[in-house]
């Protein structure tokens, strides 16, 4: 028909849509969009990325993936055939028929005419892509295959050389219709936005129930294996998804999350709730009872935000953590619960009617009793029967009479009932080598990653390839995933305790640089090199840190020293647990980590990290005596330790001695502008602005302090870019610039809650202040009374007495006066000393001001401004 789409590969190649024929370029995009023609299904993206780029390795070719599947996407909108190429998460399809197709399907009916009729040139005539090996052995495959049919169809062949039996199973087996669900499917239609759990025990059919229900939705799949990788689930969708996200709200907060050691959003929580709800799709997670605590914090928060959310759960397999957060969601809006029972003999019958395409009433009644009506078992039974040769697959789609034949022969049927005979019976049909880089799949959780499973297996990429294909093609994968867990747990099963702990030790080498530090730790404790698993855990717990995860990462750290039995790990992982908690602003769990640390005989450079830790605690509690005893002391293990001399430059700060920290920050930048942009390179430029600003030099630090604002949005790093802003805060008034500072100001403070965050409120308080708006800064101060921090409350409190003396409030004024004593002492910080005496001297009364007078230090600097307020202050009489 002149009207019709068709894919016309057995000749030039092109396609033929309304009256036109498009020839296809001989270049990626057409090879990729042959191939999907000639699948005529979904295929994986891991599958077209190792055939096209199998010597890339893993996240090269991905990319590629990514970036000719969208030439061939714009060649066929330019055709008016965009509608056809169907991409999803993790696979891609594309719906127009085929010639190759049609000569199958006439080869498989005997039609031996029309066989002959389609055949018009070899397949892909003309095209060619040299440099494409992988590509080009699959070609030759295809048309060595073509030849043979055509052989089979030739003049003398007749019907039953045309459809020769195969001991596959049929494809259908693979995607089986849903049968004795429709009360479960009307409960999840007509349920609200809260929670609906959908119960079972594994192979019920609770994942197949929820992909009929929401197949649009976005999936969160949850694995065993990564529980104590924050958020792993919602990263694996964001990597599947990326090229269909990269327009969404929230997606550059989140895209550098993706990319092993690059810089990761602070706040990856937010960005992540701020792209789903732009999606305005239904959340549905597998194996629930898998997910990760940072992971449940994200779901309550989008239940909260009225997104509907659908989980699958192994009621009986429910860790403490879950359990807990179900049970605080029972107390407040009860998830609907749908439990799903083993299938009845009707429904049954129905799902093998249509599967064998008629009725098989008899060996329904016999495969109910062997499955007690348990879908995967009872499909595994149907698959085994096929594979063992006591069914044949003619092609014909219809096998309900042999079924029935069957159901009286007794030894024909002597198929175990138990699924772990049948899955290892699955798995002894692939080749060797196909189980054993299976078997490393297995300890990697997946088969995401061609490129490593090569390495560690010794196997070649092409053959990975291979092999990973004969998996998909007898349903051992579902793409790179394993199509059960419990095919996945069964090669675990068989592997003795060396060959285990070898795998492990191979996905710890290959992986390094490649895998999250999360599963790099897991694989270093399972393959027993303590030094590396605690080097991966601290690395990991950096990483949450700088996603803002710090509970998650406490969490695994403290599980962590609960499995480290050496003293020197045990002190690595106590620093690494002090700094998550100062971060936190935990400083009581800091410094009894720190304390810990130093108790655990630590080498050197961890003791050098612990002494650090103690000396940035007393410097953020205001002891900088204590500070630089302690800096000094880390100092005689090394010196040129980079992080202790950014400390020793900011305790310099502290103490005045701007030349000083101005002199060790230039040197740090020198070695910093040699080395990829990163966070300490915001941190060195705009402490430099600071310094320079402390000694009234506004315009020699005014570039530095733009320069690290510009590099930390580059980075995408919101907690560096308020820490840059905070800083530009001062400066720019200096240069009569206050309205721009104020509104840099106010974008910084809805980035976030940060560690600068108390700092940023402060300065932009005193901007409001400086230009008159009380009203505006007075909220601000009220909120910075109860920071941690008892420097910022002195200024705090500072600010609160010179409102209230404004306002001739007596009583707010005596009362402000008197907190800000009683903070003074908590903090040996002279410039928060000098802001409340200022404050103290100009509105208390005559003993708070000979009070006040005590904490005078004559001949410590103060930056210029302060010291004329102060000076003015002891003036008065």
């Amino acid at each position: 028909m002149t009207g019709e789409t068709r894919l016309v590969l057995l000749d030039v190649p092109h396609l033929q849509h309304a009256g036109r024929r498009l020839d296809l370029p001989n270049n990626v995009p057409g090879h990729l969009l042959a191939y999907l023609g000639l699948a005529g299904d979904w295929v994986t993206r891991e599958a077209l990325a190792a055939l096209f780029w199998a010597d890339r390795p893993e996240p090269d070719a991905q990319h590629n993936l990514r970036v000719n599947l969208h030439r061939m996407k714009k060649q066929l909108e330019a055709w008016g055939l965009d509608d056809r190429l169907q991409v999803e998460q993790r696979r891609v399809r594309l719906a127009v028929p085929c010639d190759v197709q049609a000569l199958r399907q006439a080869a498989a009916d005997g039609d031996h005419a029309r066989v002959q009729a389609l055949h018009q040139r070899p397949l892909l005539s003309g095209m060619s892509l040299p440099g494409f090996p992988a590509l080009q052995e699959w070609l030759g495959g295809e048309r060595a295959a073509l030849a043979g049919l055509l052989e089979c169809c030739g003049p003398a062949a007749d019907a039953a050389s045309a459809a020769a039996p195969s001991l596959r199973a049929p494809a259908r087996l693979a995607a089986p219709p849903l049968a004795g669900r429709d009360e479960a499917l009307a409960a999840l239609a007509a349920a609200g936005p809260g929670l609906v759990l959908v119960q079972g025990p594994p192979g019920i059919g609770k994942t197949r129930l929820l992909a009929e229900a929401w197949p649009h939705a976005v999936w969160l799949h949850c694995r065993a294996d990564r529980h104590q990788q924050p958020l792993a689930a919602l990263l694996e969708y964001l990597e599947d998804m990326q090229e269909s996200l990269a327009d969404r709200p929230g997606w550059a907060l989140l895209a550098p999350a993706l990319a092993p050691g690059g810089v990761q959003p602070p706040r990856l929580m937010a960005a992540a709730m701020s792209l789903l709800l732009g999606l305005a799709r239904p959340v549905v997670v597998d194996d629930l009872q898998w997910a990760d605590p940072a992971l449940l914090t994200l779901l309550h928060r989008l239940l909260q935000a009225g997104v509907p959310v659908r989980a699958t759960l192994r009621e009986r397999e429910v860790p403490p953590p879950v359990a807990e957060w179900l049970a605080l969601l029972d107390e407040d809006a009860a998830p609907q619960r749908i439990t799903l029972p083993p299938l009845d003999h009707a429904a049954l019958a129905d799902l093998l009617r249509r599967l064998a395409g008629g009725r098989a009433d008899r060996f329904a009644a016999w495969l109910h009793g062997r499955s007690g009506g348990h879908p995967f078992l009872a499909l595994e039974i149907v698959r085994a029967l096929f594979e063992s040769g006591r069914l044949v697959n003619r092609g014909t789609g219809a096998w309900a009479a042999e079924l029935d034949a069957l159901a009286s022969d007794e030894a024909a049927l002597a198929v175990s009932a138990r699924v772990w005979v049948l899955v290892e019976r699955r798995l002894a049909a692939l080749p060797a080598a196909t189980r054993e880089l299976l078997a490393a799949a297995a300890v990697g959780g997946d088969a995401r990653h061609p490129a490593l499973l090569a390495a560690i297996s010794g196997q070649a990429p092409l053959a990975v390839g291979q092999a990973l294909a004969q998996a998909q093609a007898a349903s051992v994968l579902d793409g790179p995933a394993f199509a059960h867990e419990l095919l996945r747990e069964s090669l675990l099963k068989r592997l003795p305790e060396p060959v285990l702990q070898a795998l492990h030790a191979g996905w710890l080498q290959h992986g390094e640089g490649r895998l999250p530090p999360h599963r790099l730790a897991a694989h270093a404790w399972a393959a027993g090199d303590e030094a590396a698993a605690v080097r991966h855990q601290r690395a990991a717990a950096a990483l949450d840190r700088r996603r803002g995860l710090h509970a998650a990462a406490a969490e695994a750290l403290r599980a962590a020293l609960a499995r480290c039995d050496h003293a020197p790990q045990r002190a690595a992982l106590w620093v690494a647990l002090g700094r998550t908690a100062l971060e936190a602003q935990d400083l009581q769990a800091a410094a009894a980590a720190a304390r810990e640390a130093l108790a655990s005989l630590p080498e050197p450079p961890t003791r050098l990290q612990a002494l650090a830790l103690q000396a940035d605690l007393a410097i953020q509690q205001g002891r900088l005596d204590e500070a630089g005893r302690l800096a000094a002391e880390a100092a005689l293990i090394d010196a040129a330790d980079r992080p202790l001399r950014q400390l020793r430059a900011r305790l310099a700060f502290e103490q005045g001695d701007f030349p000083g920290d101005i002199a060790l920050l230039r040197e740090l930048l020198a070695e910093l502008r040699r080395e990829p942009p990163g966070e300490t390179l915001v941190q060195v430029l705009s402490n430099l602005g600071t310094a320079y600003d402390a000694l009234a030099q506004a315009e020699q630090g005014l570039p530095f302090h733009e320069e690290a604002l510009a590099t930390a949005r580059a980075l995408g790093a919101r907690h560096a870019e308020v820490d840059a802003t905070l800083n530009l805060l001062w400066t720019l008034p200096d240069l009569g610039r206050h309205d721009e500072a104020i509104t840099l100001g106010e974008h910084a403070l809805r980035l976030g809650d940060f560690d600068g965050t108390p700092a940023l409120m402060n300065n932009l308080a005193f901007l409001y202040w400086d230009r008159g708006r009380f009203e505006q800064a007075e909220p601000l101060y009220r909120r910075l009374t109860a920071a941690e921090d008892p420097t910022v409350r002195c200024f705090a409190w500072a600010k609160l007495v010179a409102l209230a003396a404004r306002r001739s409030d007596a009583p707010a004024c005596g009362e402000a006066v008197q907190a800000a004593l009683d903070t003074l002492a908590q903090t040996e910080m002279y410039r928060a000393h000098a802001v409340v005496m200022v404050a103290v001297l100009n509105h208390g009364n005559a003993a708070q001001r000979q009070q006040v007078k005590a904490w005078l230090r004559p001949g410590q600097a103060l930056d210029p401004s302060l010291q004329a307020q102060l000076d003015s202050a002891l003036a008065i009489p």
